[in-house]
């Protein structure tokens, strides 16, 4: 069960604007991110491929789901974040997200904080304020983060913002998590 702590979430977060490129680009075959053989390392962080049901008898929370999402939106995966050094310690889930041509995902974790570092504008989601950011990447690309805690649990929403998938729709999606 996850203790309640600080993590690094600028880590996180860049990990997670990481796999969020890699699955908007098609870079990562849809059939990898429902499931893995055995987890993969990535510094300190053990990364596991799982259902949401695996995921779900994991932590001892109930795993927030976006109630209203796009019609050409799919979940595409689910991961677990442990520590390495502690494989029993879940650090986060993961939901990734898919559409025609772009995508985004939802970190949950009980960390006692959130933070998506750099430049940020304040934003409501669902009653609670949270944080807002647009990063340029060197391509051009913008990939909006957003961060808030509701109750027990830290959220960091992030995506490529797209035709398809615009800050304004992003918001409602995010929105319509319970």
């Amino acid at each position: 069960m996850l203790p309640t702590k600080t993590y690094h979430w600028g880590l996180l977060l860049a990990v997670l604007a990481v796999t969020t490129a890699m699955a908007c680009d098609g870079a990562e075959e849809d059939q990898e991110l429902r499931g893995a053989d055995r987890p993969t390392v990535e510094g300190s962080m053990r990364i596991l491929s799982v259902s949401l049901e695996e995921a779900q008898e994991l932590v001892d929370f109930s795993i927030a789901q976006p109630a209203d999402l796009p019609p050409d939106v799919n979940m595409v995966g689910v991961r677990v974040r442990t520590s390495a050094l502690d494989p029993e310690r879940v650090v986060s889930i993961e939901l990734h997200f898919k559409g025609a041509g772009y995508g985004f995902s939802l970190m949950e974790s009980t960390a006692s904080e959130v933070s998506i570092g750099g430049s940020t504008e304040p934003v409501m989601i669902n009653g609670v304020e949270g944080r807002i950011r647009r990063h340029e990447r060197s391509d051009g690309r913008i990939l909006l983060s957003v961060a808030w805690r509701k109750g027990t649990l830290s959220f960091i929403a992030s995506g490529f913002l797209e035709e398809k998938l615009t800050e304004r729709v992003l918001l409602e999606i995010l929105e319509s998590i319970p």
